[in-house]
Parts: structure tokens; sequence; C-alpha cells
């Protein structure tokens, strides 16, 4: 978080106009430190990182989306494009350049639901970032799906292995979202949908790896 900076020299100088000249050369102040500027992060998502957000693209952002715990003084919303029911075809179709540092994408869930290809996700997935164009990219694990258990888990490897094969940054999937392709209890509204205390421990993880990659 930003701090307001005292201007101390100015004070030093007043000092010196009102008392007797000193022996000797007088110290130099320290310079202050120099605040870290803000890192703009982009999200690509469906549901799971939309929710019920009033205007997910110009930042009007769902209290319970676990984008929340990404963000902060430090963190700042760099725009993106997030829509309930969303496949990575729409997300590419969907998104523009955006003069983001870092670019977070949760994506997959319904294109595992709909039974497509990984190789058409996967090339999906590299549009939306070239879109983008954003240095770094995180690409984070889908959680649980409570209808189809065995999903995730085949998803989320072949998804790790195409995220190191570009360089990319990795949120590997959250043990206490659930484990064996189903949610744990009180992390899921209908085994789809994270619960707000879901969505808190998701964003936390995220926001670990995105501190990580961050300039």
């Amino acid at each position: 978080m930003r701090r307001a900076l005292v201007p101390v020299l100015a004070v030093l100088l007043a000092l010196v106009g009102c008392t007797p000249a000193p022996q000797g050369p007088l110290p130099r102040p320290s310079s202050p430190a120099t605040a870290p500027e803000a890192v703009l992060v982009a999200f690509v998502g469906d549901s799971l990182t939309v929710g019920f957000s009033p205007d997910f693209s110009r930042g009007d952002i769902d209290p319970g989306s676990w984008v929340n715990e990404v963000l902060d003084d430090r963190y700042r919303f760099g725009g993106g494009w997030a829509v309930w029911g969303a496949t990575t075809d729409q997300m590419r179709e969907g998104v523009s350049p955006l003069d983001a540092d870092v670019l977070v994408i949760l994506a997959g869930t319904n294109d595992v639901a709909l039974g497509i290809p990984f190789e058409e996700t996967a090339g999906n997935i590299e549009a939306i970032a070239r879109t983008v164009g954003s240095p770094q990219v995180v690409l984070s694990a889908i959680p649980p799906l409570d209808g189809l258990p065995d999903a995730p888990a085949r998803y989320n490897a072949a998804l790790e292995r195409f995220a190191a094969d570009r360089g990319w940054a990795w949120v590997p999937p959250v043990r206490e979202l659930g484990t064996s392709g189903r949610f744990a209890e009180g992390m899921t509204q209908d085994g789809v949908h994270l619960t707000p205390e879901g969505a808190e421990i998701l964003g936390r993880a995220i926001r670990e790896v995105v501190v990580d990659v961050a300039p």
C-alpha cells in the first residue's frame, strides 16, 4: 500500500536558517524510498470469474468473485472479459488487446463439460494470450466438477504441460477446494460454482502466483 512521504528537506532547511552555522558540513538528508508503481492485472474467464459482476470488463466486479483476492492498491484491475457459460472459443472472440502487465486465465470448465477436444481449447487459450498481449501470463487449473469428477484431473494435467511449454506461470489445483474431482464441503454452491469461501481460497492461490511473476 502506498504511503504519503514526509517532505523532510524543507523542514531541515528551515531549521538551518534559525540556528548558528554548524561546524563542518551538514549531513545530507537521505532520499525517501520510491513507492512501487501499480501492477495492472487483466482477467479472462467464465462464470467462475465473473460471478454476478454488473460490468466486469469495466472493473465493476461482484464482491463474491475470486478476482477481489488478487486486487489491492498495488495490483489493480487492468481490464478483461468473463461471461457466464463461456467456452474458450467465445473468450477468444470476446477479448481485445489490453495494457496490462499480467494476464490471468481461468478457462476450460465449459469446454470440459461440452467435450471439446483439448487441442482446440489449447489453441483458443494461446490466441487469447496473444490478443491481450500481456508480457506475463498466469494460467490456472480449473476447480473440481462434481458432475464429471474424472475430467478436471485429465484437463489440468494437459493444461499444466501446455503452460510449461510456453513459459507461462501455473496455478495448480487447490486442494482445499476438493480432491478426486469433487468439491469439499462448503466450497461449492451447485457442484460447479464456488461459494464465497471457495472463491476466497482460489483467489489467494492465484494471487500468490501473480505476485511471483509481476514486474
